[in-house]
């Protein structure tokens, strides 16, 4: 919510994505089949047919791999047909935002989002000063050693830490300062 679809209502006020557009204008890799009926509003509502998730950090060995992998997620049922939260819908929304924004996911919100709401400490993969400040998320990780600062999450990490579904790090007072910006109608201070 804080990313993407925060990332989403910014592109759609410029006039940059279209909600009811096909998601493949945006993504042409994402046409085959009834997935080409898919538009961006579905994937928001979380009505676009794709499963909940996948297991990415067993199937992808770079963040190129794992994004087609996700881009190539058969629909489990039809388009509108159903609603069911799903990551995999969350990482292609934040591709589409790549595509409109024409660059990537982490560089355009804190450009367009957290730079200009003063969020200082919200980022996708947090530098040293911000990583000894993270809460520990797991002690025994698969990749061998605690999480403190990295994604916990192994799909955004096989995505390389930015994910339209995971991935943010921040703090009460950024996330509190973002509500608030909602609260006021998407102006703050």
């Amino acid at each position: 919510v804080v990313a993407t679809t925060a990332a989403v209502m910014v592109l759609y006020d410029e006039h940059r994505i279209s909600l009811d557009a096909p998601v493949s204008r945006y993504l042409p890799a994402f046409s085959r089949g009834a997935k080409s009926r898919v538009t961006v509003r579905e994937l928001l509502e979380h009505r676009s047919g794709l499963p909940a998730g996948r297991n990415l950090g067993h199937l992808a060995h770079s963040p190129a791999e794992a994004r087609r992998l996700v881009l190539a997620t058969a629909l489990e049922y039809e388009p509108g047909a159903a609603q069911l939260y799903s990551d995999v819908g969350m990482d292609v929304l934040g591709f589409v935002v790549e595509a409109a924004a024409h660059q990537p996911l982490d560089r355009f919100v804190h450009r367009r989002i957290f730079g200009p709401l003063g969020m200082t400490s919200t980022t996708f993969r947090p530098n040293a000063a911000l990583r000894r400040r993270a809460a520990p998320t797991e002690r025994n990780s698969s990749r061998g050693h605690p999480l403190k600062g990295e994604v916990h999450d192994g799909d955004a990490y096989a995505l390389g830490g930015v994910a339209g579904h995971a991935g943010i790090f921040s703090t009460a007072a950024d996330l509190a300062r973002f509500a608030q910006m909602l609260l006021d109608g998407g102006t703050l201070d």
